[in-house]
């Protein structure tokens, strides 16, 4: 990866490198993206108590990372390097919802295909991380695809959502690297490094 792929600033106090915010993670191919874009744009009209993912951003979680320094990061990268895994087919089931009773703070898409393989690969990365040096995962990995989160950090009372579109299944070939940047119009991802292609 070298340093030249990281956009890493210094510190203005104390010169120091400042973390990289990243996660590792499974992309969407640009049909199904697309797809899901429209949907997610017909969920926007239906209440403003929770805050849609952008297209762009929609991806299945493996391991979120957090902050964390771009040594850790490149020694992570190092060992990544060496995955291989047999490509193998996801398809998206039906909604769900994290909360409490009516009180939802993240509304996803459960999967139909894919969800063992993609927790042995979350288990994989794991293992990386761990010989890498990052801090253990202490939450038992449940694979889904994120759509919206709720406002208000105590949930929202879920609306009626129009009815999710059948999308297509794809393969999954490779675990991505994605940095995260916060900003005022929400986090905003890009592509570090691709491991296992």
């Amino acid at each position: 990866m070298g340093a030249h792929a990281l956009e890493v600033s210094q510190d203005p106090l104390s010169g120091q490198p400042e973390t990289i915010r990243a996660f590792l993670g499974v992309g969407l191919p640009d049909p199904q993206r697309r797809l899901l874009g429209r949907y997610l744009d017909a969920c926007r009209a239906a209440g403003d108590g929770l805050r849609w993912v952008s297209p762009d951003n929609l991806h299945l979680t493996l391991r979120f990372l957090g902050a964390v320094t771009p040594e850790l990061l490149e020694r992570l990268t190092v060992d990544l390097r060496t995955l291989r895994f047999p490509p193998f087919e996801v398809r998206l089931a039906a909604l769900g919802a994290f909360g409490r009773g009516r009180a939802v703070r993240v509304v996803w898409l459960g999967l139909e295909a894919g969800a063992t393989e993609l927790a042995g690969l979350a288990a994989r990365v794991e293992a990386a991380c761990a010989r890498s040096g990052v801090a253990p995962e202490p939450r038992p990995y449940n694979p889904h695809l994120t759509l919206a989160r709720a406002r208000d950090r105590r949930g929202v009372e879920l609306p009626v959502l129009p009815a999710v579109p059948a999308v297509p299944g794809w393969l999954v070939a490779e675990v991505v690297l994605f940095q995260s940047r916060l900003s005022p119009g929400g986090a905003v991802y890009s592509v570090l490094q691709r491991f296992g292609a």
